[in-house]
């Protein structure tokens, strides 16, 4: 990491401009005094210093900014990154103090007609001066970093919201799939046709369907759950979907063990399924097939979920239908550029894959 890095504000630069005015007015009526006749005499020597001093830090600041950003949380911070930080904030310093004093000191000497060698004052003056400047330093680091770790706070929140505004829609969305009136007369279609012939599956079946709008009702303030909850889920939409089409439809699982206890948002499976049913499955004259795989990477920091089915012949598009795009901005929206949605369309066959990146 560079000892000196700048940073830019994550806030409008007035607002730099108005904190030096309120201080330049507050140094030059300390600068300034009345005579016995009422008479204003300003210290123009310090008035120009002090100007110089918090111009020179304006200059500096997105330096400051830099090594403020560079520290983490106080949990998180290494004994390194403490180093860095005092390392940059001395170069900082020696900086600033080299800055202001080459530029006052020859402004002074034309205003008092004669040149002085600035060395021996400065020497006398660097103690002091460097201190004053550490605990600006430090000033203005702190309150950049408040202002830093306030910004990805209001941030977070606003993720937070729309991921909630994403879950509802999603929900609302399965929801209204689920409570559709072709998908319930299908349903109940099947359900009548057992009774009397299989009055358990008959019975199982209502209770699988009363299930799926019970398990979304349950999870409804959840933003994420483990691949197995998920799939108790997938596994009794299926269910109910076999039904319907008897023999013409085969489901297969290929799930790795260690992979179920993998975190995955809230019902992002369901849309994938559902796509499978509606523009796969449900067009075909013949048989067809769902199957869905799962597996870790070999370092266990990415899940990788596969949903393949049937398709009637005319899937050869790569175009994302619109289940598939809100599942592709909420896997954005949980992490960012990290996770990947790709479909792999054939004649024949309608593949779609799901990488979500695990956290340590």
């Amino acid at each position: 990491m560079p000892l000196l890095v700048a940073k830019p504000l994550s806030f409008k630069p007035k607002y730099i401009i108005i904190t030096v005015f309120g201080i330049g007015s507050m140094v030059f009526f300390q600068s300034s005094s009345l005579d016995t006749n009422s008479s204003l005499n300003i210290n123009v020597y310090h008035v120009i210093f002090m100007f110089l001093y918090y111009s020179t830090w304006i200059f500096l600041i997105k330096y400051v900014n830099g090594a403020a950003s560079a520290l983490p949380s106080l949990r998180e911070v290494s004994g390194h990154q403490i180093f860095m930080f005092a390392v940059s904030g001395l170069l900082i310093v020696l900086l600033h103090f080299a800055i202001s004093n080459a530029i006052y000191h020859p402004i002074r000497s034309i205003l008092l007609g004669r040149w002085e060698s600035p060395w021996a004052e400065w020497a006398s003056i660097f103690p002091r001066a460097s201190l004053s400047r550490v605990i600006d330093f430090m000033v203005i680091a702190s309150v950049l970093k408040v202002i830093s770790i306030n910004k990805m706070l209001n941030e977070k929140n606003l993720k937070l919201i729309n991921l909630e505004s994403q879950l509802n829609q999603t929900q609302l969305a399965a929801l209204k799939a689920q409570l559709n009136p072709h998908f319930l007369f299908n349903s109940l279609h099947a359900v009548s046709t057992l009774i009397g012939y299989d009055d358990d599956k008959a019975r199982n079946m209502t209770i699988k369907i009363s299930g799926l709008l019970r398990k979304m009702l349950e999870n409804s303030d959840k933003h994420t759950h483990t691949l197995r909850e998920e799939l108790d889920y997938i596994k009794d939409y299926l269910e109910i979907e076999q039904e319907r089409f008897y023999d013409r439809l085969e489901i297969d699982f290929n799930l790795e063990e260690s992979s179920l206890a993998a975190e995955v948002p809230n019902l992002i499976l369901q849309p994938i399924v559902e796509n499978a049913f509606k523009h796969g499955i449900s067009r075909l004259e013949g048989k067809g097939y769902i199957k869905i795989d799962s597996k870790m990477s070999p370092d266990h920091q990415l899940l990788c979920i596969m949903v393949e089915n049937t398709s009637p012949g005319n899937s050869a598009e790569t175009s994302l239908g619109v289940g598939l795009e809100n599942v592709k901005k909420r896997l954005f929206q949980h992490y960012g550029t990290e996770a990947e949605l790709v479909v792999t369309p054939t004649k024949t066959t309608y593949k779609t894959e799901l990488n979500i990146p695990q956290k340590a």
